[in-house]
């Protein structure tokens, strides 16, 4: 499975799914000393620095999953709390958007525990939070409910977004 990775950081989530088979076909990554890591750990594979770089014809083809998950020190118990409304936790967008544009198959999405608790009135617009990639309507119901009660919810809460 063709894999593309989102502000990668070191790739943790990447090493492993290398060793379960995936070949990344991009890591998205702006800090430097994260690049070099990446280029030994994934010699010749591409890294982009600009996640609002990505497009389908800059990566070159389609993609089976995406993983990663957009900075959190706006969503951290231990930042300024500005959620999806601060820059770089903000960038959430850019993941929506090339999630929308790639249509992979599958989306790992990590982060900090602090995006359950986090709010801001940056909420996408509701088109956007639609699920689409699952197989029936009885399936994504069924995850969906399946969330209930896993965490208390306000509405307009950054998860809920």
């Amino acid at each position: 499975m063709k894999a593309l990775d989102l502000f990668s950081g070191c790739a943790g989530i990447g090493l492993a799914a290398e060793r379960e088979g995936f070949e990344h076909i991009a890591f998205c990554e702006i800090d430097p000393i994260a690049q070099s890591t990446l280029r030994a750990n994934f010699p010749g594979v591409r890294i982009i620095k600009d996640v609002k770089e990505i497009k389908k014809e800059t990566i070159g083809g389609s993609v089976d999953v995406i993983f990663g998950g957009s900075p959190c020190q706006d969503f951290s118990l231990a930042g300024l709390r500005e959620g999806l409304g601060g820059e770089r936790s903000g960038l959430w967008f850019e993941y929506l958007r090339i999630v929308g544009e790639l249509t992979p198959r599958w989306v790992v999405f990590e982060n900090v525990s602090g995006l359950l608790s986090s709010w801001s009135n940056a909420g996408a617009p509701l088109s956007a939070n639609e699920v689409r990639d699952f197989d029936t309507r009885e399936e994504a119901e069924r995850w969906a409910h399946s969330l209930e009660g896993f965490a208390d919810l306000e509405e307009g809460c950054d998860l809920a977004a």
